[in-house]
């Protein structure tokens, strides 16, 4: 870990599963706020409900500036098209999980998993 501490975190990706867990978007959307607060610029990445739902929830994209295709900005991390210096994973099921094992291979940036809802204690 000591090596990641020298990377210049600059751009962030938030990556939103399904929408099963409610208090999911909730998150996504104060952790997008918070990290734009400290000045990095921040993508949320999610499938097509995910992000029908945070721009009905934000539609003015004061918290949430720019929201991407979940599969398709794993294809882009696979391919360095995008390399953020931080990755947070939102995980509530198995799938989340595998979306955070995923990017742990690809990022070269600082990975950081919330696993929330009814079974966090089990995963």
């Amino acid at each position: 870990m000591n090596d990641q501490k020298s990377i210049q975190i600059n751009e962030a990706l938030l990556l939103l599963g399904c929408l099963e867990v409610p208090v999911q978007m909730g998150i996504g959307i104060y952790t997008a706020y918070k990290l734009t607060k400290e000045g990095l610029n921040v993508s949320v990445a999610g499938n097509e409900a995910v992000i029908k739902l945070l721009r009905v929830s934000d539609p003015d994209r004061v918290y949430v500036k720019k929201v991407l295709n979940l599969d398709r900005t794993i294809g882009d991390l696979v391919e360095k098209k995008i390399n953020p210096g931080l990755c947070i994973v939102f995980a509530h099921n198995d799938a989340g999980i595998s979306y955070a094992a995923t990017a742990a291979y690809i990022i070269s940036g600082r990975l950081i998993v919330i696993i929330f809802g009814r079974n966090a204690e089990n995963m």
